[in-house]
């Protein structure tokens, strides 16, 4: 009966182990030596290039947009509470009206009333504010996007991991605004 031996070198040492059948070979080397790929092309350096209009040597991207970090001292243009994100228009804006709620509401209330969303005595009586189980959440993002794909063009939609950020009511209220538009009646 013929052995067959694997030969992969890994990590300085030599795997000589033996296996009965092909199939067990391809099995152990594609569990035990997984290959790495490691991108050999590094990002391009920026080469100084000289400023008409100042003189003075630029090195850095002109046409890269940094992002926005929030700091203390921003405050909510709707409220002037301490701002907790900026919109795609650079505005700053507080949790409430983030996440839907409106600029009232703070984030302990919005989170309270999604912990013990069975409880009668809420901030928000008349909302629902069950939270959306994994499942639920994905095929929620999913139906989110082919809403996107069919009404906005490939620049205006909401790239995927920003819409894993969103809080569930924010996704129900996309979801709602779409179908709506999508309708013909906006």
């Amino acid at each position: 009966m013929e052995k067959h031996k694997c030969d992969k070198n890994v990590y300085g040492r030599q795997c000589d182990e033996s296996f009965p059948s092909e199939s067990q070979l391809k099995n152990h080397i594609s569990n035990y030596h997984k290959v790495i790929v490691i991108d050999k092309n590094p990002e391009p350096v920026i080469k100084p290039v000289l400023n008409v209009w100042s003189g003075e040597m630029v090195t850095h991207d002109p046409f890269k947009i940094e992002p926005r970090k929030i700091k203390s001292s921003d405050q909510c243009v709707h409220c002037g509470r301490p701002a907790y994100i900026f919109e795609p228009k650079g505005k700053p804006i507080c949790y409430g009206w983030w996440s839907t709620w409106g600029c009232t509401y703070h984030k302990y209330m919005i989170d309270y009333d999604r912990k013990w969303f069975k409880i009668p005595i809420r901030y928000r009586i008349s909302y629902d504010a069950r939270p959306l189980s994994k499942k639920e959440r994905k095929k929620t993002i999913k139906y989110v996007m082919t809403l996107e794909y069919e009404i906005w063009n490939a620049c205006s939609r909401t790239p995927q991991k920003e819409l894993e950020t969103w809080h569930d009511d924010k996704l129900r209220r996309e979801i709602r605004c779409l179908e709506v538009l999508k309708a013909g009646q906006c």
